[in-house]
């Protein structure tokens, strides 16, 4: 519900165990607006994808984003399901995008984080991040 009455105009699609909600974040006034996907299923982390393409730096990969193309927002112990995600995971995504931002622009990840991950290579096998 708080996801509807953030995201008026984002599409939520709800079956039993799973929740996706797509819509367009704009992380600052002076941001582009960015297309995002967020994946839930029952009993795993959240995935966040970034629908649009989003460019590296003179071939350097984009940071904190796993293999298959989530984006890394947290460490394991930071969220739990518990949490509502448009305070979280959506906020996370939000600052996720401002800190792409300025890495295109200063070459630094200014996000904080530990990358790479210890383990796995998704939400879904991550330890911490």
């Amino acid at each position: 519900m708080a996801l509807n009455q953030q995201f008026p105009d984002a599409r939520v699609i709800l079956r039993p165990g799973r929740l996706v909600w797509t819509g367009t974040l704009r992380p600052t006034t002076l941001s582009r607006d960015y297309h995002v996907q967020i994946t839930y299923k029952l009993g795993r982390f959240p995935e966040v994808a970034v629908l649009d393409a989003l460019e590296g730096r003179h071939g350097e990969p984009l940071p904190h984003v796993y293999m298959e193309g989530n984006l890394c927002l947290h460490l394991t112990h930071e969220w739990t399901p518990a949490m509502f995600m448009a305070q979280s995971t959506l906020a996370w995504t939000s600052e996720w995008l401002f800190n792409y931002e300025l890495w295109k622009f200063t070459g630094e990840w200014l996000g904080g984080g530990a990358w790479p991950p210890l383990t796995g290579h998704g939400p879904k096998a991550r330890k911490s991040n």
